[in-house]
């Protein structure tokens, strides 16, 4: 009598259903790591920001004034204030290309960061202004809300966040929703030499008395650009969510 050996396998529809669990699971995978990789950019940002405005605060704490930063800022390497920034050691030693300079995008997001003098009342220097830029929607509303610290703990005098295609000219190069100033990130590079301008120029700390940001601060800003002042720490969601649009946008932070 003849004998028949039983096979064993798996069907084709097995091997659909394995690879379909497999798909699944490495699309969660990388989702996942997205989210990590996202959360983590964001810690980051507030760690290197927290350290910049303390190393800053400390090295000019027996000045008078801001000035030494220049208005500038880091990314024109034959103007900017680069060298300054090294030899000092205000930004973190991995965003620091020896004691020359400042390494080509330095954000965890790959943009810029700009550190330039400021006034705090009109017609001085004794403000800072940093600027983060290329950042992307989820970020900026994070960072946008993030609780700064009151004015006399962290020296925070304004904020404010703008998206980068508010300083895209339309078509024939104007602009209908063009801010009040310049941005950092716009449809074009400042020359070099070229003092950057922000949304918060002309917002000092004794014109910032209005906590609703009734004052001077709204007035100074326009379009899509959203800030606080005042003695106000962070922005509001709905503030947030509209400024912050896209991939990219910017992030201005002003401290004496």
């Amino acid at each position: 009598m003849k004998t028949y050996k039983t096979e064993s396998g798996r069907s084709m529809i097995e091997m659909l259903g394995v690879l379909a669990i497999i798909g699944v699971l490495s699309v969660g995978g990388i989702a996942g790591y997205s989210k990590a990789m996202m959360k983590y950019r964001i810690n980051k940002s507030i760690e290197q920001i927290s350290m910049i405005v303390t190393n800053v605060r400390t090295l000019f704490g027996s000045q008078k004034n801001y000035k030494a930063l220049g208005n500038i800022g880091t990314s024109d390497a034959t103007n900017g204030n680069g060298s300054l920034i090294a030899k000092a050691k205000l930004f973190p030693d991995e965003l620091l290309n020896g004691t020359t300079g400042v390494v080509d995008n330095p954000n965890p997001f790959g943009g810029k960061i700009e550190l330039i003098y400021s006034a705090r009342n009109a017609g001085d220097e004794k403000a800072f202004m940093l600027i983060f830029d290329s950042i992307p929607e989820e970020a900026c509303m994070d960072l946008a809300t993030q609780n700064w610290g009151s004015a006399s703990g962290s020296g925070l005098i304004a904020m404010a966040v703008e998206p980068t295609a508010a300083a895209a000219p339309a078509a024939g190069g104007s602009s209908a929703s063009a801010p009040s100033s310049a941005p950092l990130e716009g449809a074009a590079t400042p020359q070099a030499g070229t003092a950057l301008t922000t949304p918060l120029d002309a917002v000092y700390q004794g014109k910032c008395t209005d906590a609703s940001g009734t004052g001077s601060l709204k007035a100074a800003l326009s379009g899509k650009i959203k800030g606080v002042c005042g003695g106000q720490n962070s922005m509001s969601a709905s503030d947030a969510a509209t400024a912050c649009e896209g991939d990219s946008n910017t992030l201005y932070l002003k401290f004496y």
